[in-house]
């Protein structure tokens, strides 16, 4: 969706000066800490993400349920223990299931 900031854009252009239209713009600190952790395209359990970005628990689900929120994560199940949860990064404009089907 384009949008215009001012009133002598046309139709499908995009005012420079406006800030960026990216859900990432608005997220929550924790979460942008957890989106550049998790941008190395590794999948990690939130166990790991705890430690890489040294946020307390409580901290680092709320920023995967922001990331979630805006369907910015894919969260796979752990093969080896399918009580946790891998997630990792979403490439955008590919459509991957949220939980793996087994």
């Amino acid at each position: 969706m384009t949008r215009n900031c001012r009133s002598d854009a046309g139709p499908g252009e995009i005012n420079r000066a406006c800030p960026p239209d990216m859900n990432e713009t608005r997220l929550p600190q924790s979460s942008k800490k957890v989106m550049k952790i998790l941008d190395c395209g590794c999948p990690m359990t939130q166990k790991d993400l705890v430690k890489k970005t040294r946020l307390h628990p409580r901290t680092v689900r709320y920023a995967l349920k922001k990331l979630k929120e805006r369907e910015l994560l894919i969260e796979k199940l752990k093969m080896d223990d399918l009580r946790q949860i891998m997630y990792q990064i979403r490439l955008r404009g590919v459509q991957e299931p949220s939980l793996v089907q087994i």
